[in-house]
């Protein structure tokens, strides 16, 4: 799993630097435009077992400009189209990740909307699928922040984690001292939710302040997660938060990592690995010269976690910003993932990064399609590994809002 800080903070604008030395082009390049998707997606997508695929998206951000949560079909004949829906349209409500659990069920979250003041601080909502795949999804809310700001805090931004029949979250303000919540919702037998703060951030110290990432779990039952405040300069962390022992126990934080300015940007996304490492992206939200980004892994040592950039982009042909975070190759040796920046047209890549021959060698990067822009793409903003192994993700058919693309990548 990985999550992302997508299109909250601003788009990193195109670096066409010199191409770097170590980028390399696929030979085969095998790259299909499923669907248009009318609007403009953003967020992470999902692909369940039958090739479906979810994602956010959004028009504007006005009271005739709604957000959605989408599912595209896939078709039932080769030679068929691809069908693209709204599931849940709502207004004035910006909505970023889903999450998926196993009852079929998509959970998501609106950073704003529900009955709190102004538009409301927030709600969490649970997408039902028709029975046999008949009729309309049913829409729920679960649960309004702002009715209790002290319970769970407001303004819920990165989007819900799916853990058996729980549902995991942060929200970037309310606890204490307004730094950000870790909480949990739990289903009731009467089909209601109840919500439970799990730990309050804390504006003091090094540790994590204003959690805005969807979290990842390692399996374990920790989370991981990200933040662009808080560490031993103020300049993000990544952090854990290990379980408790014991039912009812303490949930603890952990900083595994204070970012400090050195790494080529902010930090933008992060996957846990089984073997306990972290994969990561950074990139600079404001376009700094240098900063197209980075993919760095985090991994526990004796002395704590050691941190080391993997490969560092140019912003030109080899691809840059890498917003929508990595994922490792079935075989677990290489790792692909997509920047939004570079490539032969400038508009973003496809990329794979693989290890190198001899241990502590330098990381090659093959850039494995560059997308065109305007209705070929650019600007991709989400990957994801189907049922069939191929990658699969929403790229922007122009800047703005302006619609977008699904696409396939066959590996």
């Amino acid at each position: 799993m990985f999550t992302t800080f997508g299109k909250r903070l601003g788009r990193l604008g195109l670096l066409l630097a010199c191409l770097s030395l170590s980028a390399r082009f696929a030979s085969a390049q095998t790259f299909k435009i499923l669907a248009n998707t009318y609007d403009t997606p953003t967020g992470s997508t999902i692909v369940d077992s039958s090739g479906n695929i979810f994602y956010m998206s959004f028009y504007g951000f006005s009271s005739v400009d709604p957000s959605c949560a989408n599912q595209a079909v896939p078709p039932a004949s080769p030679e068929g189209s691809w069908t693209v829906t709204c599931l849940y349209n709502v207004e004035l409500e910006f909505m970023q990740n889903l999450a998926l659990g196993k009852n079929g069920h998509l959970y998501g979250e609106t950073t704003n909307g529900g009955p709190g003041v102004k538009n409301g601080d927030g709600t969490v909502f649970d997408l039902k699928p028709p029975a046999n795949g008949i009729g309309s999804w049913q829409e729920r809310d679960i649960y309004d922040f702002g009715t209790d700001p002290s319970a769970v805090g407001i303004l819920p931004v990165g989007g819900p984690v799916v853990s058996g029949n729980l549902l995991y979250s942060t929200t970037p303000y309310g606890g204490p001292g307004n730094c950000g919540e870790f909480f949990q919702l739990m289903p009731t037998k009467v089909g209601a939710w109840t919500a439970k703060t799990l730990y309050d951030f804390s504006c003091v110290g090094p540790g994590a302040v204003s959690p805005m990432s969807q979290l990842v779990s390692d399996g374990a039952g920790n989370f991981y997660g990200i933040t662009l405040l808080g560490g031993q300069l103020g300049k993000g962390t990544v952090f854990q938060l290990v379980r408790p022992k014991t039912s009812g126990g303490t949930w603890l934080e952990n900083v595994l990592y204070s970012f400090d300015g050195s790494e080529r940007g902010v930090p933008l996304a992060i996957t846990a690995l089984g073997d306990g490492r972290i994969l990561g992206t950074t990139a600079d939200e404001f376009g700094t010269f240098g900063s197209a980004g980075e993919v760095f892994q985090l991994t526990p040592t004796s002395t704590g976690w050691a941190y080391r950039a993997l490969y560092k982009f140019s912003g030109g042909l080899d691809g840059g910003a890498p917003y929508a975070g990595v994922l490792l190759s079935r075989d677990g040796k290489s790792i692909y993932g997509v920047g939004e920046a570079g490539g032969a047209f400038g508009a973003g890549v496809i990329f794979r990064l693989d290890p190198p021959a001899t241990a502590g060698g330098a990381w090659s990067d093959t850039v494995l399609y560059s997308f065109s822009g305007s209705s070929g793409g650019q600007a991709p903003l989400s990957i994801a590994y189907g049922p069939d192994g191929n990658l699969y993700g929403t790229a922007y058919t122009a800047r703005g809002f302006d619609g977008g693309i699904i696409f396939e990548f066959i590996l």
